[in-house]
């Protein structure tokens, strides 16, 4: 059964035409630049569905979730914070 659900190194290297060797030394860059699914926790294993969806989208990244806050948006985050304190506490920062 789980055989369905995951897929080895091997298999998804066949699959992606590159050797087994180069997808074990490039998974985690593939990820991050085109959106490959992550492997598994315990070994060189894929979920068999990312991959598959991946594959039929023809390897392109895929959107990423808009962040939960706005935190990001403000800038220089140190500064903002260091405005913060000094509005709380009355006072500036030295």
């Amino acid at each position: 059964m789980l055989s369905e659900e995951v897929a080895d190194l091997d298999e998804v290297a066949k699959a992606i035409g590159r050797s087994p060797n180069w997808l074990r030394r490039n998974w985690s860059k593939l990820a991050q630049e085109k959106g490959f699914p992550r492997k598994l926790p315990c070994g060189p294993v894929w979920p068999r569905r990312p991959v598959v969806a991946w594959l039929r989208a023809g390897g392109v990244v895929t959107a990423l979730a808009e962040p939960t806050n706005d935190n990001t948006a403000g800038g220089d985050m140190i500064a903002t914070y260091k405005e913060q304190l000094a509005l709380h506490y009355g006072g500036g920062m030295a």
